[in-house]
C-alpha cells in the first residue's frame, strides 16, 4: 500500500500542474480539431471552384469556337450603324430644337451603350487574332 499511498500523494502535490496539463492538452486537441474542420471547409471551396473554373473554360472555349472573326466584324459593323444612327437623332433634335430633355438622356445612353458594346467586340477581336 505504500506505493499506492505515495502515488496518491504525488498526484495531491502536483494536482494543479495535472490540472494545467490536462486544460493545454485539451486547448491543443481543440484547436486541432477547430482547424481540421476549417481545412476541410476550404477544401470543399476550394473543389466547387475548380469545378466552376471547368465549367467557365469549357463556355469559353464554346464562345471561341463560334465566334470568328468574321462574326465579330459583323457584329461590330451592326453596332456602329446604331451608334451612327443614334448620334444623327440626337445631332438632329437638338439641332431643330425639338427634343425633349428625356429623350436626349435615352440618345445618350444609347450612345453610350453601343460605344461600350464597338470597344467590348474589338477586345474580343483582338483575344480571338491573338489565339490564331
Amino acid at each position: 500500500m505504500s506505493k499506492f499511498e505515495g502515488l496518491k500523494q504525488k498526484i495531491k502535490d502536483n494536482k494543479y500542474k495535472i490540472m494545467l496539463g490536462t486544460i493545454t492538452i485539451a486547448g491543443v486537441v481543440y484547436v486541432i480539431i477547430s482547424q481540421n474542420n476549417k481545412i476541410k471547409i476550404q477544401d470543399l471551396k476550394i473543389e466547387e471552384l475548380e469545378a466552376n473554373d471547368v465549367e467557365h473554360r469549357n463556355s469559353i472555349n464554346i464562345l471561341k469556337s463560334v465566334m470568328s472573326e468574321t462574326v465579330l466584324v459583323n457584329l461590330k459593323d451592326s453596332a456602329k450603324r446604331q451608334l451612327r444612327y443614334a448620334e444623327g437623332r440626337l445631332q438632329n433634335g437638338l439641332k431643330d430644337g425639338v427634343i425633349s430633355k428625356v429623350d436626349e438622356q435615352l440618345r445618350r445612353e444609347e450612345i453610350e451603350f453601343f460605344s461600350n458594346q464597338i470597344e467590348n467586340i474589338n477586345k474580343a477581336i483582338e483575344i480571338i487574332s491573338e489565339e490564331n
